[in-house]
């Protein structure tokens, strides 16, 4: 008797969606226009409890397809948790992420599975373990990609870390889900910004990285981001900054560790090579949190500037590029100087982002 088996599907996408019924529709269409086989592709959606016809909605897109698999949360566990439901049952040999309000542009996810066939046929049993793409913006008349600056060339994770322009959005990379799986890497639940806790934790104990110049995601830019910014955005600049220090520090710990063992086992001493990689990291992550900082401070007021300014040099305990970083000087040594210069008005805090951009080249 013959059986038959069921093919693994080579991409698993997993979408966290909480009200989003106004939204839902056009990701979904922006993955099923594709050319791509339902055996090649694997599409979760995970319906964070919303309030809405989020749930209807996905139901009657399920109808329709079979490689289409719904998850419903009695209880809002924020992207994090959502992700990670999504994450025990994806049985992808890959997988990567979508904001259900962001799609693929056209043609990407095509090239995307083409590119991961080819790697599976060229390199059997030495797959990537992640792969970086590239994105465009939906309000760039220009559809320029972002980090086509970046070498194309394979690395292990740290390298990647310490030499590449790394992106803190989780959509912005494909995983290989047995990797994910054996080093047990999931989302912290419940926060309000949990990426770059995760990206850097998987990029770290990675062996073989690679950015493909090549764009997959078109990243909506909603009017309110682009006009205000509000205190929920200014505690997720917090929960980045907090999250993604701790998890430098936890990476490094476990790194050295190992780098210990390693150089026991050579017969010597551990190497500090990881060490290395890791300070130079940090500068790196400096530079990038202080850059998006310098651009959203003059949207809060007084108050909560002040509140965030507090919070800028107080994860740098320990790290020796806290005075290297001119934003983290300022604040460190003049909080409330900076505060005042900032409160003066946009003219003087481009000045200072105009520096802040020369400091650091």
């Amino acid at each position: 008797m013959k059986i038959n088996q069921v093919r693994q599907p080579l991409l698993s996408i997993i979408i966290p969606i909480h009200n989003g019924e106004n939204e839902i529709a056009r990701c979904l269409n922006s993955i099923y226009s594709h050319n791509i086989t339902q055996e090649q592709l694997e599409v979760i959606c995970v319906d964070d409890a919303s309030t809405d016809e989020t749930y209807k909605l996905l139901s009657m897109w399920k109808n329709n397809k079979e490689n289409l698999r719904i998850i419903r949360h009695g209880q809002n566990k924020r992207q994090g948790g959502a992700r990670n439901s999504g994450m025990n049952i994806a049985q992808g040999k890959y997988v990567t992420f979508l904001d259900h309000d962001d799609v693929y542009v056209p043609g990407g996810l095509e090239n995307v599975i083409n590119l991961l066939s080819q790697l599976e046929r060229q390199n059997p049993g030495h797959s990537l373990d992640i792969l970086m793409f590239d994105y465009i913006k939906s309000d760039d008349p220009d559809k320029k990609m972002n980090y086509s600056h970046n070498s194309p060339e394979m690395m292990p994770g740290y390298s990647f870390l310490s030499q590449q322009e790394c992106s803190w959005y989780v959509w912005h990379y494909l995983y290989r889900m047995e990797y994910l799986r054996s080093k047990q890497r999931k989302f912290r639940e419940y926060v309000l910004f949990e990426d770059s806790d995760f990206i850097l934790g998987v990029l770290a104990h990675a062996h073989r990285v690679q950015y493909i110049p090549m764009p997959l995601v078109c990243y909506f830019v909603s009017g309110t981001r682009i006009g205000q910014t509000t205190a929920s955005d200014m505690q997720k600049l917090i929960d980045q900054r907090l999250l993604s220090c701790m998890a430098i520090k936890n990476e490094a710990r476990i790194m050295n560790h190992a780098d210990a063992v390693e150089g026991v086992r050579r017969g010597g001493g551990g190497g500090g090579g990881i060490n290395i990689a890791y300070k130079e990291l940090m500068k790196h992550f400096s530079y990038k949190y202080g850059y998006i900082i310098m651009e959203s401070l003059w949207r809060f007021s007084y108050a909560k500037r002040r509140e965030l300014i507090k919070t800028h040099p107080a994860y740098y305990e320990g790290f020796p590029s806290r005075k290297e970083d001119f934003l983290t000087f300022l604040a460190y040594r003049f909080p409330t100087a900076l505060n005042i210069t900032i409160s003066l008005g946009k003219p003087i805090l481009y000045i200072l982002l105009q520096f802040h951009r020369y400091f650091k080249k």
